[in-house]
């Protein structure tokens, strides 16, 4: 009899284990597939590092403490000094994000008005619950910022509609501390202090890269959690027996306590038909070209990258300056990872390679005006997409745990995508 069955072996059934594990926990964790981590993924060629899920992680004391528990400190990489530079793409070009209240008066993103309107935030009445993104945001900081700022950054992380994704799904912390302190300035102002106090002195400020990979994390917790997870082993029946769960695959039964499920929605409603209705979540596929060439052959560029809002362009999220940010991923090369597709442009993924290149390489020419060959060529697509939560998905997950004693569910589908998420909510699983 296990404490925990963790059905799912990606990054976030990983964590849980190893964090479980480390509360006392006896864990078992069965993955369908040949191999644990799920999207993390790095390929490494010609000494170039070539991400295959995310780019980046977010820094906070969660994440910095697995980091630093899986012994893994030394291999932290911060990003360049420049990397504080982001751009958004508007009809007249790239233009860089403003910093201050100075910047933001000299830039043509915004309107003066825009700018009075957003000092008045700390005295707006707290939003009514359940909220889209672009309804809070609106709600708090005014339409003229949220139609084309909140536009992009939604479709760079999530790749969706800020109008349909539930706020306090996505972004939790921008809920918690308007509710604490009925302002979203207010609140972030008096946490971010706090929780860059907690970092250990080795963590970056903002986000931070590994010298081998995203690869490396996953590496390190399969060695640690050893024979507690295994490969090939999907499970095809999940049934409650008394007061303990059955986890079948086509080769045995284990037995737990509790189980966790850390599965696609659509996976987890074939083990829960009852459930499937409500897990059945909205997904934005996502291709993702990386594109290298000679640092001599392209323009150079100083910053973490662009993204673009719907009302310009829809055939491109963002584009990704990995090398400026991170030199040591493509020593003596420029590399830009492209994103494309999403809710906006779903079509795009029943595109073949050669057109997803050749449109990445447009988009490049048109933006950037990289105009050489590259020399490298790294295509990632995510037909299965980034989940969407619905507005109150909180309150749905919610009520299927609170119905179901012993079954949690954890990942990107259900506490937030990202690691630093998932690191968060390993922490508070009890």
């Amino acid at each position: 009899m296990w404490d925990d069955l963790i059905l799912g072996g990606g990054i976030a059934g990983l964590v849980l284990a190893f964090r479980r594990r480390m509360a006392g926990h006896r864990v078992l964790v069965l993955e369908g597939s040949d191999r644990v981590g799920g999207l993390v993924k790095t390929r490494r060629t010609d000494g170039l590092l070539f991400e295959q899920g995310p780019q980046t992680f977010q820094v906070t004391p969660e994440l910095c403490r697995l980091v630093g528990e899986l012994g893994l400190a030394n291999e932290v990489v911060a990003p360049e000094a420049t990397a504080a530079r982001r751009l958004i793409l508007t009809s007249q070009g790239l233009v860089a994000l403003p910093h201050d209240l100075p910047g933001a008066l000299r830039s043509p993103l915004f309107r003066r008005r825009d700018l009075a309107r957003l000092l008045l935030e700390p005295v707006r009445p707290r939003v009514q619950m359940p909220a889209s993104v672009h309804d809070f945001v609106a709600h708090r900081l005014g339409p003229n910022i949220a139609d084309p700022l909140i536009d992009a950054f939604v479709a760079g992380v999530f790749g969706g509609d800020p109008k349909a994704l539930d706020v306090a799904s996505a972004f939790p912390d921008w809920v918690a501390w308007e509710q604490a302190r009925g302002s979203m300035i207010r609140g972030a102002r008096e946490a971010l202090p706090k929780r860059r106090a907690a970092l250990p002195a080795w963590a970056p400020r903002t986000m931070f890269s590994l010298r081998g990979g995203a690869q490396s994390l996953v590496d390190r917790l399969e060695a640690v959690l050893g024979d507690d997870a295994l490969v090939d082993q999907p499970v095809v029946g999940l049934t409650r027996v008394g007061e303990h769960w059955k986890a079948t695959t086509p080769e045995a039964e284990f037995e737990g306590r509790r189980v966790w499920v850390c599965l696609p929605p659509v996976a987890a409603g074939r083990l829960l038909p009852e459930l499937a209705p409500s897990l059945q979540l909205p997904r934005a596929p996502i291709a993702a070209i990386t594109l290298v060439y000679p640092a001599e052959n392209v323009p150079p560029v100083h910053g973490f990258g662009w993204l673009a809002p719907s009302s310009v362009r829809r055939d491109v999220l963002g584009c990704l300056w990995v090398s400026s940010a991170f030199p040591g991923h493509a020593p003596g090369h420029a590399m830009f990872r492209v994103m494309m597709g999403g809710a906006r442009a779903p079509e795009m993924l029943e595109w073949d390679d050669s057109a997803l290149v050749a449109h990445a390489r447009a988009v490049l020419a048109d933006v950037q005006q990289v105009h050489a060959t590259p020399s490298h060529v790294d295509i990632a697509t995510y037909p299965v997409g980034i989940p969407q939560y619905p507005v109150g998905w909180q309150h749905t997950l919610m009520r299927l745990q609170s119905a179901h004693p012993g079954l949690q569910f954890m990942g990107w589908s259900t506490t937030g995508i990202g690691l630093s998420h998932i690191a968060r909510a390993a922490e508070a699983a009890r």
